[in-house]
């Protein structure tokens, strides 16, 4: 049977049944996508950022609140359905649990309702989001995406990246375009160290995942290509200062998912310095094109 990595050991929890409510608090697992929130920033036109318009703000947190549904509905049936096979309770806090009844079923309310929101902010807001939410239900349930050779790596991009155009105010731009490219670049490598640290668990579930595939050397030269990837997507749609930044983040970004050490420890240095690269690049961006404005 397998047991978790020896470098982070753990008690595991005795199996226990708690109400629906704390069940669903716990089990959508915020704390592992918080800092997806702030994508739908990007895609609010630069304007509205300098000056700080109170639209902006506004528009921000109605586009957070969407993608915050769609997130608590991927990750919460994920961990519904993955109980069985995961073996890592920090991860899935589902792992010797009994769902409450209603929990499925809530869920999908929760994804009525996020769909809802999101088609109060426009057509493009409600498309972004149901194509979210749909890339989320096919990771985890028919036909388990996540267990597809490439196509379940794939769906992590359909899962994060519409998030950018979540917002009421999102532009379908060459802007929002150039964020989105780069961004499903990160996702990506991101997504193949990901593969690596759950390899075990994966292929005693049955699922050859892409990095599994690959193997080790394979999946550094795929990561690689993919921060090749990241830095030619931002110089051809961002100016020099932005598309600078974002080269900058990108390699250093490459370098640490391509490193000597553990990856658990290489994706969550992957995943810190492409959260920092693309806050200062979004910054740079809403300075550059509203320069000169009073």
């Amino acid at each position: 049977m397998l047991q978790p990595t020896p470098h982070a050991p753990y008690s595991p929890p005795a199996p226990a049944q708690h109400g629906l409510l704390r069940q669903l608090a716990v089990g959508v697992r915020a704390r592992q996508w918080w800092y997806f929130l702030v994508l739908p920033a990007g895609g609010i036109a630069a304007g509205l950022w300098r000056p700080l318009q109170l639209e902006a703000l506004a528009a921000l947190a109605r586009g957070a609140g969407v993608a915050a549904g769609c997130l608590a509905f991927a990750y919460g049936i994920n961990g519904l359905t993955e109980r069985h096979t995961d073996v890592d309770p920090r991860k899935n806090p589902w792992i010797g649990q009994t769902p409450a009844p209603g929990a499925m079923a809530t869920l999908t309310l929760l994804a009525l309702a996020t769909a809802l929101g999101a088609g109060l902010g426009g057509t493009l807001p409600l498309v972004a989001a149901l194509i979210s939410l749909a890339a989320g239900a096919v990771y985890s349930l028919g036909p388990r995406g996540k267990r597809r050779l490439v196509f379940g790596t794939l769906l992590n991009v359909f899962i994060f990246s519409p998030l950018l155009l979540v917002a009421p105010r999102a532009e379908a731009d060459a802007r929002a375009l150039g964020w989105t490219a780069v961004f499903a670049a990160l996702l990506l490598q991101n997504q193949l160290i990901h593969e690596q640290v759950d390899q075990d668990e994966d292929q005693a579930a049955g699922a050859i995942t892409t990095a599994a595939w690959l193997g080790p050397a394979g999946t550094r030269f795929a990561v690689a290509l993919l921060g090749l990837a990241a830095i030619a997507a931002a110089w051809r749609w961002f100016a020099g200062p932005v598309a600078a930044v974002l080269s900058g983040a990108g390699l250093t970004a490459t370098v640490a998912a391509v490193g000597p050490k553990e990856p658990r420890v290489r994706r969550r240095g992957q995943r810190s310095i492409a959260l920092l690269g693309g806050g200062l690049a979004f910054a740079v961006d809403v300075w550059s094109q509203t320069a000169g404005r009073p």
